[in-house]
């Protein structure tokens, strides 16, 4: 991620379109003022949701989310502060792992994650600042992973099959661009039939102070440049770098990204026609979709259940019984053409095959805010 620059666009670009200004929360209580509460409650909290008071929850989707894809899956614990607030923790994956004590046994470990008789998710073992181990319940402990392996305790990184081409890319362009360095440093050459370099004969390459030939330098301006018979002065023209090599590094570019996003989307889309690009934005939304999915049921969903469940337990909101239903408002999803899918989508709502919700959630938005700001904008 550090030193690859098509690494990080692919990680950018999950995450911006991905995630974007943030999943936001819709909630579903039995009345619009019950709604409204929880949803104020939730966002006033959400501003630095981490246990350090750093992160808000919207940043902590973004880091999770870049973690999982550059590591695999990343953890979101459910801890209090000092003061007995209900905070998230987050963790890489590296705070993860079995015990690295020989000593220390937990039954039913594998990859961190401790399993019980049925094979299900039972805890997580976590490294501590000081070295030692600590189990943290499933129930306490959010994992954001894209399981590919029924078996598997972990995920796997997204880019794991396209290390190897990236390292290769990355030694190929340096040995190029040192390469082509070298080729601009050699400017000139002299070609010789045989014999060595007189003494001046530098001097007499760039007419500096000879008394021979100052005079008629001085005259005709310029420099000028004397050769023995048999020599040659010819400039250096270099090929590095040729289209032959930017082809090449297209093609390992294009062999890093199979399995994540489409080549084009991070890459260059210029050669792509009108519906070749609609093809590949379809294909990458796709994958956005994906993965929004996966932050709202692994971290979303249970964050708000453990920050309304813990303010109603602690008095702060009123009880209601449909207090855990929410729904999830996504960015706007990607788009190459707006204009030519608003009319289609105006079209779909007049014919009554798509519903008001679903065309507000496509632009990332909530049918039922935008109708009490319209309704309020009357007043």
């Amino acid at each position: 991620e550090r030193n690859s620059g098509l690494f990080k666009q692919i990680l950018a670009d999950m995450v911006l379109y991905g995630v974007g200004d943030g999943i936001k929360p819709q909630s579903h209580a039995s009345t619009p003022e019950m709604q409204e509460r929880y949803e104020t409650y939730f966002a006033e909290k959400a501003k630095r949701i981490d246990i350090t008071n750093r992160f808000s929850f919207y940043q902590a989707q973004a880091i999770l989310l870049r973690g999982m894809i550059r590591d695999g899956d990343s953890f979101a614990a459910k801890v209090r502060n000092g003061a007995g607030e209900a905070k998230i923790q987050l963790m890489e994956a590296h705070r993860v792992g079995d015990p690295l004590e020989e000593t220390v046994v937990i039954p039913g470990i594998h990859d961190g994650i401790i399993f019980g008789p049925y094979g299900e998710y039972v805890a997580c073992n976590v490294y501590k600042s000081d070295g030692g181990n600590r189990q943290i319940l499933a129930q306490s402990m959010m994992h954001v992973v894209d399981h590919e392996y029924a078996s598997g305790a972990r995920g796997v990184p997204l880019l794991q099959h396209s290390i190897n081409s990236i390292q290769d890319e990355m030694e190929i362009l340096a040995l190029e661009k040192q390469g082509v360095k070298d080729n601009a440093d050699v400017t000139r050459v002299i070609t010789k039939q045989g014999g060595v370099l007189d003494q001046d004969t530098a001097n007499e390459l760039g007419a500096l102070n000879t008394s021979s030939y100052s005079a008629i330098a001085n005259t005709m301006g310029g420099k000028l440049l004397v050769l023995d018979q048999g020599e040659a002065l010819t400039s250096h023209m270099s090929n590095r770098p040729n289209p032959t090599f930017s082809g090449f590094i297209a093609a390992l570019e294009r062999d890093i990204c199979q399995g994540t996003i489409p080549y084009e989307f991070v890459g260059d889309s210029s050669k792509l026609g009108g519906a070749s690009l609609r093809l590949v934005t379809a294909r990458a939304a796709r994958v956005f979709s994906k993965y929004q999915t996966i932050m709202i049921e692994q971290f979303c969903v249970p964050t708000w259940g453990y920050i309304i469940g813990q303010g109603i337990a602690a008095g702060e909101i009123p009880d209601d019984p449909d207090w855990n239903r929410v729904s999830w408002t996504t960015p706007k999803s990607v788009t190459v053409d707006a204009g030519r899918e608003a009319a289609n989508d105006r079209a779909d709502v007049e014919m009554g095959l798509l519903s008001m919700s679903e065309l507000y959630a496509q632009r990332g938005l909530d049918f039922r805010t935008e109708m009490q700001k319209r309704a309020a904008d009357m007043v």
